[in-house]
This record gives C-alpha cells, sequence and structure tokens, in this order.
C-alpha cells in the first residue's frame, strides 16, 4: 500500500494550475493508494477561515484533478 502525506500552505489561494497539483501530488510518477492533504490558508487568510471555514472550492479542484 502506497500512502502520500502532504502539507500545504496555500496563503490564502486556491490553486489555479493543474501543474501545482502536479508537483504536489506527483500523480503520473506514483501510483498511491491513500493520499492525505493537511492545507493551510486554503482559499482564504487565517482571519476570514476563522469565520468562513468552507473549502468548498478547494474540495470540488481536488476532486476533479484526482478523479
Amino acid at each position: 500500500m502506497r500512502i502520500l502525506a502532504v502539507t500545504y500552505n496555500m496563503g490564502g489561494k486556491c490553486p489555479t494550475l493543474d501543474d501545482t497539483l502536479d508537483d504536489l501530488f506527483q500523480k503520473d510518477n506514483v501510483d498511491h493508494d491513500i493520499i492525505i492533504l493537511g492545507s493551510q490558508e486554503a482559499q482564504k487568510s487565517i482571519q476570514e477561515s476563522m469565520i468562513f471555514p468552507s473549502k468548498d472550492k478547494l474540495n470540488k479542484k481536488l476532486l476533479d484533478y484526482l478523479g
């Protein structure tokens, strides 16, 4: 079983290019059975995330990318 665990500080932004996700997950190089992603400052600043914690945009992007 291959497990990939990644932490990603997004600086308050959502990834816009698949190249960024390619570098992060190395999807074409390794066939992972499980992928674990810990994200910080995803989509919003820390202050905004405390009030509006949703990561819907990021989740959709990841599902579309990973399939």
